[in-house]
């Protein structure tokens, strides 16, 4: 009972009340359960699934290691369960940009799944996005293009054109073709990606957001200020509706603004931006964080422009 009414709090995103009651839950069943029952793992893997939620990375790495490191001493390589937590684990390295341990296990994941699944079985391309993931994040991005194509065009063939999986993957492809210097692919992609959200979502959902965002900077690299600044004053605008205003989100694209207008000749927006932004990474980023320090070295650079007249508007 208490198990079933955490997943409702999950589901239902009581984050912190599903964490409370699966921490109490798990308690009770060290007592009386053994450490490789059924129950007590499931429990773990929900727990480790609502830490990751919170923001409780570390948390959740360590729950599913133990799962995992359980898993492989009592189930077959083949089985669903272990196969499953395994996946789970790569997530949630990836969550902490532990690339190559997140490949080390989805390799095999994807190998053992790849010959008894049909092509099209979610749980096979749910494997494979997220080996593309880790890919890219580790920079073998040719790999993870190839990989990503493959299961683009698996889901055009299977996923309706608005269908948020089919969409999540154009995304990650479009980002992939990036940093790969194909500026016209992703383009091409992510303006479609756009196009269809805007369509299908309110103009705040975080998916809306973060596809804009992108798009504003693959237009910026594309030599585009002027559509990447409409598109970040945008989104902008929106997350000062809707986001404190030291989330991460609103600031990145703060940043990602202000260095737009800079590409723009407009120092001087840019510089206010930037020291906005500098000022909020104060208060909440120790001195060495790397985005602090980015943004602090970007504005000393702006600044020392702005004084030698060499800014616009």
């Amino acid at each position: 009972m208490q198990k079933e009414l955490a997943i409702r709090y999950q589901d239902n995103n009581q984050i912190k009340e599903a964490i409370v009651l699966l921490e109490h839950v798990i308690a009770v069943q060290a007592k009386s359960l053994a450490e490789d029952s059924y129950e007590q793992l499931q429990s773990r893997r929900l727990l480790a699934g609502a830490y990751q939620e919170n923001g409780q990375i570390q948390k959740a790495v360590a729950i599913l290691e133990h799962v995992v490191a359980i898993h492989t001493q009592t189930l077959a390589e083949q089985d669903d369960e272990r196969l499953h937590s395994q996946y789970e684990l790569a997530k949630a390295y990836l969550a902490n940009r532990q690339a190559k341990k997140s490949i080390a296990l989805l390799e095999p994941v994807v190998a053992i799944r790849k010959p008894i699944l049909a092509e099209d079985d979610p749980a096979l391309l749910g494997s494979q996005h997220s080996l593309a993931e880790a890919y890219q994040l580790d920079g073998r991005v040719q790999e993870a293009i190839a990989l990503l194509e493959h299961v683009v065009a698996i889901e055009a063939q299977t996923l309706s054109e608005d269908h948020p999986e089919r969409l999540k993957t154009m995304h990650m492809l479009a980002l992939a073709y990036q940093s790969n210097d194909q500026i016209e692919e992703a383009l091409i992609l992510l303006e479609h990606v756009v196009a269809i959200r805007t369509q299908i979502l309110v103009e705040e959902h975080p998916s809306q957001l973060a596809s804009q965002h992108e798009l504003a900077g693959i237009y910026e690299t594309n030599g585009q200020p002027k559509k990447a600044i409409a598109l970040l004053e945008h989104v902008v605008a929106i997350d000062a509706r809707t986001l404190a205003e030291d989330d991460h989100s609103r600031l990145a694209s703060q940043y990602e603004l202000a260095k737009a207008y800079r590409a723009n000749g407009q120092l001087k927006k840019a510089v206010a931006l930037f020291e906005h932004v500098v000022a909020i990474q104060r208060r909440i980023l120790d001195e060495d964080h790397p985005d602090r320090v980015a943004t602090e070295k970007y504005l000393a650079v702006l600044t020392d422009a702005l004084d030698k007249g060499l800014g616009g508007v």
